[in-house]
């Protein structure tokens, strides 16, 4: 039975084809999504977010096989100010125990 689209079904998501570079297929990045060490030597690891694929094909890449430098810079400043921000979150205690909120500039 042919595919057909209705209220149910919604369309196919298409793919883009990888880009040749040097005979090797390349995909592009649309962002960084955070990052892990992983395995016993603690290799940095990218969760990446590929342009014009659905979040379900989004995948775990050495930091060093992932050229994109600037998506990178944009996601460690991010992922700092984040980190910074949550931990200044924690710490902001009173000596009752209740949190405060503090704005990090």
């Amino acid at each position: 039975m042919p595919y057909h689209k209705t209220q149910a079904h919604s369309p196919n998501f298409t793919r883009p084809p990888p880009d040749l570079v040097d005979g090797e297929e390349e995909y592009k990045v649309e962002r960084i999504v955070t990052h892990r060490h992983f395995g016993r030597s603690k290799r940095l690891q990218y969760l990446i977010k590929w342009k014009g694929y659905p979040e379900s094909d989004n995948t775990w890449e050495l930091a060093d096989q992932v050229h994109a430098p600037e998506l990178i810079k944009h996601y460690q400043s991010t992922a700092h100010h984040q980190s910074a921000a949550k931990s200044a979150h924690q710490s902001a205690t009173t000596p009752t125990g209740i949190k405060t909120l503090r704005s990090i500039p």
